[in-house]
């Protein structure tokens, strides 16, 4: 498992913002990070397209020095309607979303 700086990972989704917001027409879009239990956190992105709020996230682990590793690479959709895991792609997930 390979540990990288958590402001290098916030760094690069930042990055993807602009591009994510025009190739899925999403009204707003921004990078979040929230805490989980012991070792555990999330990073993802909230989105807000057609009215609707979507909370996108990956799990993580966080190492003693505050390092992150992911901990799964598959996306999970939080929505008003319920939650749905196992997205193996931004791309899967928003062309989910779509479909919604």
């Amino acid at each position: 498992m390979e540990f990288i700086n958590r402001e290098h990972l916030i760094s690069e989704m930042t990055q993807m913002l602009q591009e994510l917001m025009e190739e899925y027409d999403l009204e707003e879009i921004g990078v979040y990070e929230e805490e989980g239990e012991g070792n555990q956190c999330y990073f993802g992105f909230t989105v807000r397209k057609d009215g609707h709020v979507y909370m996108i996230n990956n799990p993580f682990i966080k190492n003693s020095k505050g390092e992150v590793a992911p901990a799964s690479h598959e996306w999970t959709v939080q929505s008003e309607t319920g939650e749905n895991k196992g997205y193996t792609s931004l791309d899967e997930v928003f062309n989910r979303i779509e479909s919604w």
